[in-house]
Parts: structure tokens; sequence; C-alpha cells
């Protein structure tokens, strides 16, 4: 062990700019390595750095994380278990955030039924501080889980019974759709009669998404709340 780390430890003094220096015996020499330079920082000015800009802004925490959201989506509206489902945070975490932001002028809200929905006062003046946003803000949390899910039906499909595969993928279909349903995306489910063309359309969206070119990706330009008041 003490022979390994010898020359990895002379390594690291070697090429590390930092006031940290491994312990090592002075005649232990260093490996000849050549820095690849690929793990590099972006430039904090790249469409994909803007939630670290929102946190060098609105500090390390949830209020960052909501403020990238409402900022990157392009509609009016939001209630606390909207945010929830975009960001993955507690519900009361979310509320608290939702009540500090309009305390401090940067949301005002509008009571429907018995929620809040807030709004941002000034988008554009906040995206002009934020910076530039991505294009595009999936919401992993929703879309991977269907995508793994989807990628075991169709590889432990081989051997299994045709109407219990269709019956777990509909399972599966039907609850990412919902779950996009709750997120602005309404779409009709697929309509198949066979594991294959039902595969070959898994396999097919999944190649989508990996290319960046599904509208799973897209958020949904909406002009308002979902949330409709409820009957007295």
């Amino acid at each position: 062990m003490q022979a390994t780390f010898e020359p990895l430890a002379a390594t690291f003094n070697n090429l590390t700019k930092t006031y940290v220096r491994f312990p090592k015996k002075k005649s232990a020499n260093p490996w000849k390595i050549e820095p690849s330079h690929k793990s590099q920082r972006g430039s904090f000015e790249n469409p994909g750095q803007v939630i670290l800009r929102c946190r060098s802004i609105f500090g390390v925490a949830a209020r960052a994380d909501v403020v990238t959201v409402m900022v990157c989506a392009p509609r009016l509206g939001w209630t606390a278990s909207e945010l929830v489902e975009r960001t993955s945070l507690a519900k009361r975490v979310i509320a608290d955030v939702l009540q500090d932001l309009e305390r401090g002028g940067i949301l005002r809200s509008t009571a429907i039924g018995n929620r809040l929905r807030y709004d941002l006062v000034a988008r554009s003046q906040l995206a002009t501080l934020v910076g530039v946003a991505p294009t595009q803000v999936p919401v992993w949390s929703s879309i991977l889980p269907f995508m793994a899910g989807a990628s075991w039906l169709v590889e432990h499909a081989p051997g299994r019974n045709e109407t219990a595969l269709l019956v777990d993928a509909q399972k599966l279909v039907t609850a990412f759709l919902e779950e996009q349903a709750r997120l602005g995306r309404v779409w009709s489910p697929p309509a198949f009669e066979s594991w294959p063309d039902l595969a070959g359309w898994l396999a097919d969206e999944i190649d989508l998404v990996a290319m960046g070119r599904s509208s799973w990706l897209v958020e949904p330009a909406l002009t308002g709340s979902r949330i409709r008041p409820k009957r007295q």
C-alpha cells in the first residue's frame, strides 16, 4: 500500500496548485501523466449554468431552485404543488420560499379556491439579472424513471407472455402521462394491440429523448395556471 501511495502522492503534489500537500518520501517519483483538460469548468455565462447563477444571487438553497424553474418556464402562475413536481422539494419548504419571495417583491400571489397561484412581478428584469436561460429544461425526475421502466420491459420481454407485457406497459405509460398532465403536458395515450408495435414506440421515444428532439423536453407555453376554482 505504501509503495502505491508514494508515487500517487508525488503525482498529486506535482499536478495540483493547492496548499494541500500529500505526505511522501523525498525519493518518491511522480507518474508521467499528461492532463487531458477534459474536466474543465464551463463558462459561467453558459445557458446551462443558470442554476449556478441563481444560486450565486439567491443562495444555495430552495429559493434558487424555485426562481430557476419560474424564470426558465414560458408560462404564468405556479402553485406550491406544481413546484414540488418540478423541484422534488417538500411542499412546506416550497410554500415558505414562495412567501419569502412574495415579501421580497419578486412574486405576487392570487387566491384561486383554497390555493395560491404565484406569478413573477417583473419577469423580463429578473431574466436579465439571471442571464441567458437554456431553451429546454426537461423534468428528468419524471422522464428518466419512465425511460428506465421502458428499457427494462423491452430488455426482459423475451419469454414473457405478450398480454402481461401489454398490461405492464399500459400501466407504465398511463402513470407517465398522468404525471406529465400535472406538469401541463396533455397527450393522448398510444393505442397498440401487439407488443412489437408498443416496444417499437417505446424505443423510438427513448431515441428521441437521447437526441434532444422529444416533445417531452419542451416546457408547455401556458398562459396561466390550470387550477379551477372549487364550486361553492
